[in-house]
């Protein structure tokens, strides 16, 4: 099934425009760019997810509770589901050794950082 590239491109903004949405409540009124390229056979979809981190969020991560984020872009045609991609971030402050432990978890795998501040584990 092929989708033509503008009922596509509408179908995923709408798609991650739904899943930020779901980030409304750290912080009102934010601007969110997205980028989106196309190719004949391939749609790359750039966005950040770093403007949900406000200030307060960001001291709440020094108190050692887990703090996640999902990140979920899907394309949906006709009511069905023909794409999806996820991605979920715990940011975990270890009180002992003073570190962020940040774990990314998609498609590609989990993977696990340690970050000395909030804005190096964020990024």
């Amino acid at each position: 099934m092929r989708l033509t590239s503008a009922r596509l491109i509408g179908a995923l903004v709408l798609g991650i425009g739904c899943a930020l949405l779901s980030t409304a409540h750290a912080q009102q009124d934010v601007k969110r760019q997205i980028g989106i390229t196309t190719t004949d056979d391939k749609l790359l979809v750039t966005f950040s997810y770093k403007d949900v981190f406000t200030a307060p969020i960001k001291k709440k991560l020094k108190s050692g509770l887990p703090t996640r984020v999902v990140v979920r872009a899907f394309l949906e045609h006709r009511g069905k589901p023909v794409a999806l991609w996820a991605r979920s971030t715990s940011i975990v402050y270890d009180l002992w050794e003073e570190v962020f432990i940040v774990t990314d978890e998609d498609n590609r795998g989990r993977r696990k950082a340690r970050a000395k501040s909030a804005t190096e584990a964020i990024n």
